[in-house]
């Protein structure tokens, strides 16, 4: 049915722009190696630029939560007391 055309089409999409960006990748390694290298370490950059962003805001979410609980008189676990509360239950 549809669903299956939808995922066909995303398929063959997704196959298609795979052989542009191969074919661009070595038509950028064969013109100039440096050029490629200078790509790839931007990309390096900005994988650990998105990894540290998402590393600040789960310590961020996770000190609302901590005030959260606070508020609401959770009790404050410890790791270990919250593996064997689980393991327990």
């Amino acid at each position: 049915g549809l669903g299956f055309l939808t995922a066909l089409g995303i398929t063959v999409g997704d196959f298609l722009l795979i052989i542009v960006c191969l074919t661009g990748t070595e038509f950028l390694k064969e013109l100039s190696p440096n050029f490629l290298y200078a790509i790839q370490l931007v990309g390096a950059f900005y994988l650990m630029f998105i990894g540290f962003k998402s590393f600040a805001a789960g310590l961020k979410s996770r000190r609302k939560t901590s005030e959260l609980n606070k508020l609401q008189g959770v009790p404050d676990l410890s790791g270990k007391k919250a593996f064997f509360s689980g393991f327990f239950v």
